[in-house]
């Protein structure tokens, strides 16, 4: 049989099923023929080796040597061309390879063969990033790097040559502008691209690069990172953890953009499919991201417990119990002190949260899923648990004491009514609340005709959403417990104070739940904007901060700031709107 009829047979075949397995004859009749430089010889030999389980990066070595040598480099006359596109095939087939020998757990090939490929690998990889008006050779590209910067050996060669690796970064800045075109090719390297940059402290410039790419395009970035997520291998999943760590660390819209993009999901699944085949240093990062995006704001920590995040916490309490001493998933006991600090805050996080009633029920709900299955240890982690338990049986309560007193709740600012009365609730936002019809209809005319359908958006929207202010039953219950706070609190150095300054009311998990008394400090509001800014899952624009301050009359003087687990501003507010109940119920207009 002819070498053609060998590539007609299998291409022919493949239209319907992959081909798996060639015999021995025929598979060294096609080498010799992508040894001579025919492309659907090597067309075909890249398809069959993809799919098949038998064949090694041994086998067809000699062709991606030959393929990707300098003499046929020199020969290059366009991308498109037989030469080209042989060199495409034999970097596919190299990266098919790499990735082969890692998956199936076989020996790379030796090292040195490996290395000497890496200036071809180089010239030829810079030759196809020149034609970036090729689509389809991003694309490719975008699977054939992450496999050569995975393999050790030519990771460090890569890393001396001090080439490539600027060389994309380079592409990813100036590919920014057909995103949906290069968007395979930014996703695949991105998780490369920056475990170089913090992985290597002699690559200053990919490190500023990389810096500036972040703050640039935090979005992208964001998107990519939540896309090129794996948890396939405790290293793959240690690889991911540690990008989305450099990133939110790094600049703060990029956090806020990984929480919006969905990161919390990726994270929980990750949490609760793959605990058992990581070691402990690896979980200890999970659970550290899993805390840092659940607590940035209500709605995450709902999801949270939606996606059983509780469950997960309690069933790696209860592996870190059980475990032998010889016999365990975590690399030793500092590993288990550290993730059962780490679990333990998690869950005091969840309880700062549970004054806003939706976290309540959906706190509620998630303790009732886990049941009385969940067995008693004697552990810090299974302590914080009965804690946060009492904690949401003891807010129901509250709420329903409250619920009895019929209080009269209205957000319109000019409502007189004392009577109580069952609230009406906007039927176009589901959020404004009412104490009549008349107020209903009063407000509509005094500025709720405009707000009404931006927060009916904001429901659904996962970034406008982040601007919607609690409830205003919610924010009744956080004015009483906020005013009585504040009566206890005794202020010292307040008057020094020249500009306008901010009174903060953390309720943090450090001082346990969100009924007990908060941390409270003073600060100008220049600094407190400074530190929001740093902090925040939302991004506080100029055009914000003056939405923020022009609702409270006059400008100046002293502001109150609810802060919930140091990182969510609840409301910006004087105490003066406090006393008049005047809840926050518009948000502001975002492009």
């Amino acid at each position: 049989m002819e070498g053609g009829d060998v590539h007609r047979r299998y291409t022919m075949s493949s239209q319907s099923h992959p081909p798996s397995s060639i015999s021995s004859a025929r598979f060294k009749l096609l080498k010799i023929q992508a040894l001579s430089g025919d492309h659907n010889a090597t067309s075909t030999l890249h398809l069959i080796f993809s799919y098949s389980t038998s064949l090694g990066l041994d086998d067809v070595l000699p062709v991606i040597h030959a393929h990707l040598s300098s003499q046929h480099l020199a020969q290059v006359k366009g991308v498109d061309g037989t030469v080209a596109m042989n060199a495409r095939y034999a970097l596919k087939m190299l990266a098919h390879g790499l990735d082969k020998s890692q998956q199936q757990l076989q020996l790379h090939p030796p090292s040195s063969t490996i290395e000497t490929l890496c200036p071809m690998i180089t010239s030829w990889i810079a030759l196809f990033i020149e034609s970036t008006s090729n689509d389809l050779i991003l694309r490719e590209l975008g699977h054939i790097i992450p496999p050569l910067l995975r393999h050790h050996p030519l990771r460090n060669a890569f890393r001396k040559e001090n080439i490539l690796l600027p060389l994309i970064l380079h592409t990813w800045l100036s590919s920014s502008s057909s995103l949906s075109a290069c968007r395979d090719f930014q996703t695949a390297v991105l998780t490369a691209l920056i475990a170089e940059a913090k992985l290597v402290p002699g690559h200053p410039d990919l490190e500023h690069s990389m810096r500036a790419l972040l703050a640039a395009q935090p979005s992208d970035v964001a998107r990519a990172v939540v896309r090129s997520f794996t948890a396939a291998d405790p290293d793959a999943l240690r690889l991911s953890l540690s990008t989305i760590f450099y990133c939110r660390s790094c600049i703060p819209s990029v956090r806020r953009a990984l929480a919006v993009e969905g990161v919390l999901d990726v994270l929980c699944r990750a949490a609760r499919h793959h605990p058992w085949n990581m070691g402990g240093s690896c979980m200890c990062l999970l659970i550290q991201e899993l805390s840092v995006f659940t607590r940035m704001a209500p709605c995450y920590v709902i999801r949270a417990l939606e996606q059983r995040v509780l469950d997960t916490l309690l069933r790696v309490d209860r592996v870190m119990c059980s475990s032998d001493d010889d016999e365990t998933m975590f690399d030793d006991r500092e590993d288990t002190f550290h993730l059962s600090r780490m679990i333990t805050a998690c869950l005091s996080h969840l309880e700062a949260f549970l004054i806003y009633k939706s976290v309540l029920r959906a706190c509620r709900k998630a303790i009732r899923r886990v049941g009385e299955g969940v067995r008693k240890t004697d552990s810090e982690v299974q302590r914080q648990y009965e804690q946060l338990r009492e904690a949401v049986e003891a807010q129901v309560k509250e709420n329903e004491a409250r619920d009895r007193e019929s209080k009269c709740v209205c957000v319109n600012p000019d409502c007189t009514s004392l009577t109580p009365s069952r609230p009406r609730r906007c039927s176009g936002c589901l959020f404004a609340v009412y104490c009549s019809r008349q107020c209903q209809k009063a407000h509509w005319a005094n500025g709720h005709r405009t707000q009404c359908p931006i927060l009916d958006e904001a429901r659904t929207s996962p970034s406008r959403a982040l601007h919607l202010p609690p409830s205003p039953l919610d924010m009744d219950a956080i004015y009483a417990m906020v005013e009585d706070d504040l009566r206890e609190y005794k202020t010292q150095a307040i008057t020094s104070y020249s500009t306008p300054f901010v009174v903060e009311l953390d309720y943090a998990s450090e001082w346990g739940d969100v009924s007990s008394r908060p941390r409270i400090s003073v600060r100008p509001l220049d600094a407190f904007r400074r530190a929001m800014e740093e902090s925040s899952v939302i991004e506080y624009t100029d055009a914000i901060w003056d939405h923020l301050l022009d609702r409270d009359e006059g400008r100046g003087g002293t502001y109150i700031a609810i802060i919930i687990s140091s990182m969510w501003l609840v409301d910006l507010t004087t105490e003066e709107r406090m006393r008049r109940r005047l809840y926050p119920i518009d948000i502001p207009l975002l492009d």
